[in-house]
């Protein structure tokens, strides 16, 4: 059986004590036996001066022992507590650093609580230093209409944009997105149908969107009729963001609440793994980059559902686009 450390530090401890009055009695032995020797040779004192003698030099050997064992106990005691005190920082910081693993591993970095309004918002700051780090920027949510601001202003450094998102020709991933937003105090006082409409036309305007910054970098659309309507993730090399939609409380808020998790967790393999999955089933994939053409891109919109799409119909959401962004940047981003 192998012996524990701390069994093993207490029989070294043991055996040290034990070591210790072993020598002090041998040093009283040897002491008597000392005194006894030369007493024997000693024929001129008396047998009571000779007694007295021999028990002084014992006594006085025994108090030299006492001292010298009370000086090794004392230096024993300090060098005990110096080697405990090591160990236990040393126990200390590796429980601790375990605890952080585990954290990295399984708990979110920052909850960010549902909000009303943009500004002050603490998930749009930290969102925007991701993105500002990152080399890629991968989106699965409802409709894009914010990513193509996001890496406009802030994605120097991104060379590839991967958005999944509803299939606007799904009436049925329309509807349970809309049922969602519903709820939603920004579409108070709309029908399920005008909710739906507003959708389809969202995401045509977030694939314009994406069309305005393949110039720069190269945007990988998935069109689904199985994203989640409940859920939006935003990837980045260092973590990930976690939206979910239909918390009570996101339920009363303007923008939902988010979690973001380190590229260590666990919430961001599954994530990665997920939206690869996601993507590579899309019904309908689309590429933009800096050879697509207008042409291209009404075309493509044209295959998505927008039957009507042409010069005109581009030119008026790129307008709009342009006042959503220059408001989202003044409220959001700046």
């Amino acid at each position: 059986m192998t012996a524990t450390p701390g069994r093993r530090g207490s029989d070294r401890f043991t055996d040290r004590l034990r070591l210790r009055r072993y020598a002090f009695l041998v040093v009283i032995l040897l002491s008597l036996l000392l005194s006894v020797g030369l007493i024997s040779f000693d024929h001129e004192t008396s047998k009571a001066q000779q007694i007295g003698a021999l028990g002084t030099g014992i006594a006085g050997s025994a108090v030299f022992a006492l001292i010298i064992s009370w000086l090794l106990d004392a230096e024993h005691d300090r060098f005990l507590q110096t080697q405990l005190s090591g160990q236990l920082e040393t126990q200390q910081e590796a429980i601790l650093s375990e605890f952080r693993k585990l954290n990295a591993r399984y708990l979110p970095l920052r909850d960010y609580a549902p909000t009303q309004e943009y500004r002050g918002n603490r998930f749009n700051s930290d969102l925007t230093a991701s993105l500002e780090a990152s080399g890629s920027y991968t989106f699965r949510g409802a409709s894009a209409k914010y990513v193509a601001p996001r890496v406009r202003r802030d994605g120097d450094r991104i060379t590839r944009v991967r958005v999944v998102m509803i299939d606007p020709r799904s009436e049925e991933a329309l509807s349970a997105r809309a049922a969602d937003r519903l709820s939603n105090p920004k579409y108070a006082g709309r029908t399920l149908q005008q909710i739906k409409d507003g959708l389809r036309e969202e995401t045509f305007s977030s694939l314009v969107s994406l069309h305005g910054i393949c110039s720069r970098v190269r945007v990988e659309i998935g069109l689904s009729a199985a994203v989640s309507s409940v859920m939006r993730v935003e990837m980045f090399d260092s973590d990930v963001y976690v939206s979910i939609y239909n918390m009570d409380a996101g339920l009363r808020s303007h923008f939902p609440g988010t979690q973001r998790y380190s590229n260590e967790s666990v919430v961001y393999m599954l994530q990665r793994l997920e939206g690869e999955r996601v993507y590579d089933l899309c019904g309908k994939k689309l590429v933009f980059d800096r050879r697509t053409t207008d042409e291209q891109l009404l075309r493509a919109l044209r295959l998505s559902g927008m039957s009507q799409a042409d010069e005109g119909v581009l030119a008026a959401i790129r307008e709009r686009n342009g006042r959503f962004e220059e408001a989202f940047i003044r409220d959001a981003l700046s």
